[in-house]
């Protein structure tokens, strides 16, 4: 019984252990609020969201609203990007700004992205498979899908400007030149 009785006495010294240290964390959060707390994540099921099993629709709905917003802007920087590349470098902008024009006028399938929760592992080598659960963390995870009639309008809207920005720049190169020709004789 001697066995027995120090497992148990173990067993018992340890959980008070346990509640005494648990108390203390309580009590200092307490006092000194959350600037020294332990970090605890409270990790549920009902959180998780299967992407694998969703429809178009309910795919399409899970678009982050925002990430469109920031292509906007981002459309915009490249808009003049490449209108300062078709001006200063015509033989490399130009051909760029025609072959972005049509391959967006072209374009029917898009790529749109939708949140995934992932479970993150540390190297362990105290666990049976080398790695311990270390939370979750959100990624962005791309799905192609054909392009509705919203989204073919802003891809051709997209076209007519990078032919109106080769157009320009074509028409900057003929003037740029003339004037040349003309001030020579």
């Amino acid at each position: 019984m001697g066995i027995f009785t120090n497992l148990a006495k173990g067993f018992i010294t340890s959980a008070v252990n346990q509640v005494g240290r648990d108390g203390g964390k309580v009590i200092s959060n307490k006092i000194y609020g959350n600037s020294h707390s332990s970090p605890t994540n409270l990790i549920t099921s009902s959180e998780s969201t299967n992407y694998n099993n969703l429809t178009e629709e309910e795919l399409n709905s899970n678009i982050n609203l925002s990430q469109n917003r920031i292509e906007t802007s981002w459309d915009t920087i490249k808009y003049i990007f490449i209108s300062l590349f078709s001006l200063f470098i015509p033989y490399f902008g130009l051909p760029l700004n025609v072959y972005l024009a049509y391959k967006n006028s072209k374009k029917t399938i898009i790529t749109i992205y939708h949140k995934e929760r992932r479970a993150v592992y540390a190297q362990d080598n105290r666990h049976r498979n080398g790695q311990r659960h270390n939370g979750y963390t959100e990624i962005r995870v791309p799905t192609k899908t054909t392009a509705n009639e919203i989204e073919i309008n802003y891809l051709k809207r997209k076209s007519k400007i990078y032919y109106i920005i080769a157009l320009f720049s074509v028409i900057f190169w003929l003037f740029v030149i003339g004037i040349n020709l003309f001030s020579k004789k």
